[in-house]
């Protein structure tokens, strides 16, 4: 008998990277937008230590968009690892909502 998995279909990691891609680019999109508006309401409460969280909000966002991009790529290229990564391009949508909250309160943004 044979125990190969048939192929799965290229729609099973296409749809769940593109979905980390965007949820990864949205939230950097809206760390952005919350540090313009942090420093924006009141520059004398954003101190350097909250600037360097609100910075590193969007450069986490982007390296998590570029696993998005990665995962897409290996999981389009092997069949066999196609499984594995759609299972974690779909575990890096909550992170990335994860990292914009931690960031954004680090950061002061919330606080307010």
């Amino acid at each position: 008998m044979d125990n190969a998995q048939p192929a799965r279909p290229r729609s099973a990691i296409v749809i769940p990277a593109l979905a980390a891609f965007a949820a990864a680019l949205g939230s950097a999109f809206m760390g952005v937008i919350l540090a313009a508006l942090a420093n924006f309401n009141d520059i004398s409460a954003v101190t350097a230590a909250h600037q360097r969280w609100l910075n590193a909000g969007p450069a986490g966002e982007c390296g998590l968009a570029a696993g998005a991009l990665a995962l897409l790529a290996l999981g389009l290229r092997l069949t066999a690892q196609r499984r594995h990564a759609a299972i974690t391009a779909t575990a890096i949508i909550p992170v990335a909502f994860g990292w914009l909250l931690l960031t954004a309160l680090l950061g002061g943004a919330l606080t307010r």
